[in-house]
């Protein structure tokens, strides 16, 4: 090792360094580096040379192991022109420690490699499958040869150590790619990190990106920058290589299936290591963005390390909408390997058939066997990944990963129930009543919105003494005994018991096919008006009322937004009569409808019980009732309340993750922003169709009722059964809603982007034209 000190310019040094050292007289330009500075020599004697000078973090041992790999390449490998050999020094020495300024450096001094770069070039299939066998072959080649100074080197971009780059996850400002690095990251931590150990390991050259691999016509001719060699899982290689040639093409999978199908036919591949390339794929994403996005904050002027955001953002909102199940097998088809085949979709519904009761339906004419949810993504057995647009119950999205990290951790320390003190239940308890307005402060949780609905009528009737309860036709409140007594929608159905005498229809306050509609500008004071009148009836006939419970806005009724002033209207109805004003917030809570965060906030009332349930945990069965201290008192007669489960340490902590995804992704903006451009999109294709009817909706709840025709307004039952089966077939899963089962619902997870709001009414649009003209 040989010592030199520079005063002059970086350029200047470099310049004497080469011919100091190395006896060469050149011609000095600086190219591209991430963590080397790298410079191109010209010389008119022995031609073009790489000096590379590595900052004084650079451990000598790496460096030393990098020149020897290259060493070896030149040696032993069938394609040794296409690395650059390392040029000895005048003393026969390959690496020199020099000083500039107040630092060390190393350097040394390659060949240069002539040709294209990848991402110079428009690549067919012949060269991406040349690519996959260059890299094959040069990892077979390496197989015999080892440097152990490269076991132990930790670097983000090994793939091993993806994981260390979530430090870096926070800075990425925009939510919706945070969440997806985290959603990706968590994946790869669960689907590849257990299978580790049964896949070989190797050294490999780490980063064959489209700026590393030179290429002339259809061949590869040359790699460069060995900065990145490690020992490490030989699928790193291939699964480095097919993340940028994905980013580059405009057919991902077929690009990918190339270089995968080249590498085989050199390094033949495990089934294992297939099925672990789409998340090494996703995870190398999550790797450039978190780093690119912390060294772009720490030197905003240096533009090398934000080369690839835009297209690493794209591929990973591609990634994500496709189904991981159809990756693997196209990727398995072209090397021929073969596709174990699971359950049948035949074999499900028998055994569930025998098992379950016919009362419990399926969706869709062929029902689905669905493998995988990712946020606002559902993915099939075979292979079709759908957009969800129906499922409210994943509020956040499927899987998200703060849900299922609270969960799992948790999970690890204790769960056990409300007869014991632990902080997690305060802690929920607190956050929730922070979103709500006061009087409401005492919490009771259960564990689904029938139960929260059912203890709520429970204390409505212990308030106030009585047992007769005010409900919405159509309405529906749960499935138990005493919260069916309240859902017209099924009492009055096939299988229903008929009204109680305790229960009282107000008339479904539905402006567009109501009894009294949008046209009528007395239509409010009307409706209110046989409010007073059914009250004056229970209390002529010498009953009391116990309370109205209604939804916020109506689900089952038809997604119907309620009139302006109703529920302030009922509640200062129900209150004079001294019943207790139930606002059911199953469905529409926690920002789904954009504007606020509870539906009756958009009323302008307070209630005096909230039930809450579906998005409270995202999945998990969640759900609560929050009322005043002063109902919250009356109940306390006496009879202990209790509830096995409700408000358990894993419920609370999920509850307080999806309060914590919702204000930190800012979900209930975004339930506004792309609900109003759903609804924006559904009114000019109403504009279009006369099957449309209505579209009505708040936020990200939304409904189109769907017509025979627009003046007798005769529901279109069959047309929008048929709508959704074909919106299924196109990728987009919606539901049907309504007493006349023609409103089409859309109420998908929160996490839903105006990308998919576009291909959703675009989707709608087509079947829209496609059942016109058949």
């Amino acid at each position: 090792m040989t010592s030199y000190s520079a005063k002059e310019g970086m350029e200047k040094s470099v310049l004497k360094w080469a011919l100091e050292l190395y006896g060469i007289s050149a011609k000095l330009s600086k190219l591209a580096g991430y963590e080397d500075t790298n410079f191109l020599l010209k010389s008119d004697e022995s031609g073009k040379y790489v000096l590379k000078v590595s900052n004084e973090k650079s451990p000598e041992e790496t460096l030393h192991a990098q020149n020897h790999l290259l060493q070896f390449l030149q040696e032993h490998s069938k394609q040794s022109k296409a690395f650059p050999a390392v040029i000895p020094g005048k003393d026969g020495a390959y690496l020199y420690q020099v000083s500039h300024g107040d630092h060390d450096y190393w350097v040394r001094i390659l060949t240069y490699l002539e040709g294209n770069l990848l991402h110079q070039v428009t690549p067919s299939s012949k060269l991406y499958q040349h690519l996959g066998r260059f890299l094959g072959a040069m990892n077979q080649c390496l197989w015999s040869f080892d440097l152990p100074e490269l076991h132990t080197r930790r670097s983000p971009w090994d793939l091993q150590y993806a994981a260390d780059c979530m430090e870096y996850c926070t800075e990425i400002e925009d939510p919706h790619y945070r969440r997806l690095v985290w959603y990706f990251m968590q994946q790869y931590e669960y689907q590849v990190v257990p299978n580790y150990h049964e896949l070989p390991q190797g050294l490999i050259h780490g980063d064959a990106n489209d700026h590393n691999i030179l290429v002339s016509a259809d061949q590869v001719t040359g790699l460069i920058d060995f900065g990145d060699a490690t020992y490490s899982q030989l699928i790193h290689e291939l699964a480095v290589a097919i993340t940028y040639v994905m980013m580059g093409d405009k057919n991902p999978i077929r690009a990918a299936s190339w270089v995968v199908r080249g590498y085989h036919l050199e390094r033949p591949l495990a089934s294992l290591e297939i099925e672990v390339l789409y998340y090494l794929v996703s995870a190398r994403l999550c790797t450039s963005l978190c780093i690119s996005t912390h060294c772009q904050n720490e030197d905003p002027t240096n533009e090398y390390v934000g080369l690839h955001q835009r297209p690493v953002k794209q591929l990973l909102d591609w990634l994500i909408s496709i189904n991981p199940v159809d990756f693997e097998r196209q990727l398995k088809k072209t090397c021929s390997i073969e596709i174990l085949k699971g359950h049948s979709i035949g074999d499900l519904k028998t055994v569930r058939s025998r098992y379950f009761s016919k009362a419990m339906s399926l969706n869709y004419r062929e029902p689905i066997f669905m493998v995988r949810g990712a946020l606002q993504y559902l993915y099939d057995s075979q292979g079709k990944a759908f957009l969800d647009g129906v499922n409210n119950i994943s509020h956040v999205g499927h899987c998200h990963p703060g849900v299922v990290s609270a969960a799992i951790s948790q999970l690890t320390q204790l769960n056990t129930n409300t007869r014991y003190l632990y902080p997690q239940l305060n802690e929920y308890a607190y956050l929730l009543c922070e979103h709500l307005p006061e009087p409401l402060s005492v919490v009771f949780f259960v564990n689904s919105g029938t139960e929260a609905n059912e203890l709520a009528l429970r204390m409505a009737r212990t308030h106030t003494g009585y047992n007769d309860i005010l409900v919405i036709e159509d309405a529906y409140h749960g499935n138990s005994l005493a919260t069916l007594e309240v859902s017209p929608y099924k009492y009055r159905g096939k299988g229903g018991f008929g009204k109680k005498p305790y229960i009282h229809e107000l008339p479904s306050p539905d402006l567009y096919r109501g009894r009294f509609r949008a046209e009528d500008p007395s239509a409010l004071s009307r409706y209110l008006d046989q409010q007073q009148k059914t009250i004056e009836h229970i209390v002529d006939s010498g009953g009391g009322l116990a309370g109205f419970i209604g939804e916020s806005l109506l689900g089952c009724g038809g997604q119907v937004v309620l009139p302006d002033g109703y529920l302030k209207g009922t509640y200062r109805q129900i209150r004079k009569y001294g019943g207790v004003c139930l606002a059911d917030e199953v469905q529409v809570g926690f920002g789904r409808v954009g504007s606020h965060f509870w539906g009756f906030q958009s009323q302008g009332v307070v209630p005096d019980i909230v039930t809450m349930g579906k998005p409270m945990g995202n999945g998990h069965p969640l759900a609560a009732v929050v009322t005043t201290a002063e109902i919250a008192d009356s109940f306390n007669n006496g009879m202990e309340y209790f509830n096995s489960f409700g408000g358990n340490p894993v419920s609370c902590e999920i509850g307080k993750a999806v309060l914590r995804i919702i204000q930190e992704e800012k979900l209930q903006q975004n339930a506004k922003l792309v609900g109003t451009t759903i609804k924006s999109g559904l009114n000019k294709l109403k504009d279009k169709h006369e099957m449309i009817g209505d579209v009505r909706g708040l936020g990200l709840f939304l409904g189109i009722e769907l017509v025979q025709d627009r003046e007798t307004k005769n529901p279109a039952a069959a047309l929008a059964n048929q709508l959704v089966e074909n919106m299924k077939d196109r990728g987009v899963l919606l539901g049907i809603d309504g007493p006349r089962h023609n409103v089409v619902k859309i109420k998908p997870p929160l996490v839903i982007s105006t990308s998919n709001a576009n291909f959703l009414v675009d989707q709608l649009g087509k079947v829209l034209d496609d059942l016109e003209n058949s």
